[in-house]
């Protein structure tokens, strides 16, 4: 298996999907325990696998509206976790949304991809994590580890230094990353 028990391989993501009732930051910290992140839906073929998983469990009779990683990160732009744009056209914003009052998006129809903005202290009914695939050849070169998901300043930066460590958020970005803000500053090591 490329991902691991309870992952779905999604083109070069492991996804999974969790119905617990939780918070963003909450439904972050899930994912971050199983070594992945809260999921940025960035292809099409990701969000189409959420959506029919997402049908899925309402034939069930389980209606799932679940965070992604999609957040405001200024006035007017919202981004995603792994630091990429949000410019996904499979995913459409509802009629309202977002609102002021959220910073953070889950899913809130799947039948039609529908986005809400929700004040990441709130509590919606599910979370999708995402996590690399894992090579099945162990004798093939491993690749790095997205900056995003490293953890330490020390995994941050190496002798080419390809990502920074940002101190405000605790997490590595990319060194070839367009940022978008450092409130406090950054540490390069």
């Amino acid at each position: 298996q490329l991902c691991g028990d309870g992952w779905s391989n999604v083109g070069e993501a492991c996804l999974q999907i969790n119905s617990s009732r939780e918070s963003f930051d909450n439904a972050q910290h899930y994912c971050k325990n199983l070594e992945g992140n809260i999921a940025s839906l960035t292809t099409a073929k990701q969000v189409e696998f959420v959506l029919e998983e997402l049908q899925k469990y309402q034939q069930k009779g389980k209606k799932l509206s679940p965070w992604i990683g999609l957040r405001k990160i200024n006035v007017s732009y919202w981004g995603w976790e792994d630091m990429s744009p949000f410019t996904n056209t499979s995913l459409q914003w509802l009629p309202g949304e977002p609102n002021d009052s959220g910073f953070c998006a889950y899913l809130e129809k799947a039948q039609v991809s529908g986005l809400r903005a929700n004040p990441c202290t709130a509590n919606t009914d599910g979370l999708i994590c995402e996590k690399p695939v894992v090579s099945p050849n162990q004798n093939a070169r491993p690749c790095k580890t997205p900056c995003s998901l490293r953890t330490t300043c020390e995994n941050c930066t190496s002798q080419a230094m390809e990502c920074m460590w940002c101190g405000s958020t605790k997490r590595c970005v990319d060194s070839n990353a367009y940022v978008i803000s450092f409130p406090y500053g950054q540490l390069r090591v």
